[in-house]
């Protein structure tokens, strides 16, 4: 995980796929939310959705 972590650092927003956060993808955006990076949301059919 702190591989992800310090490539998320690198990104300039994160986007999340599908309908399921996993455990690791909750880490990940919490992450993502600490370094302020902007964070999208799509649904498996690569729509856009609100958090």
């Amino acid at each position: 995980m702190d591989m992800n972590f310090e490539l998320l650092r690198l990104c300039g927003e994160v986007w999340a796929f599908g309908e399921r956060i996993t455990e690791g993808m909750a880490a990940e955006i919490a992450h993502a939310e600490r370094l302020q990076k902007n964070i999208r949301y799509f649904t498996t059919k690569c729509e856009e959705v609100s958090p």
